[in-house]
């Protein structure tokens, strides 16, 4: 089983030259989450307590994929890009 570190290295890898068109950060008091959406409709998302972890690869899914996920969970959601 992969390492956060090399799930990282391997996303970022594969995520190198996309362009990223949102942000979501999610603040659940004692961990977050961190989404990056690209505009190829595809996502990857960070999260932590107290370290950053990495999902193990991009997801397909756009900014409202994610907002949809997201409003199905506790957590305050701060969204960051052109509306």
């Amino acid at each position: 089983m992969p390492t956060s570190a090399e799930k990282i290295a391997t996303a970022l890898a594969k995520i190198r030259g996309k362009t990223v068109d949102r942000l979501f950060f999610v603040d659940h008091g004692d961990h977050f989450q961190l989404f990056l959406v690209f505009t190829d409709g595809t996502n990857y998302e960070f999260y932590g307590k107290g370290e950053i972890n990495g999902a193990r690869s991009i997801s397909r899914g756009d900014a409202e994929t994610v907002r949809k996920q997201l409003a199905r969970g506790p957590g305050k959601v701060v969204e960051i890009g052109k509306p």
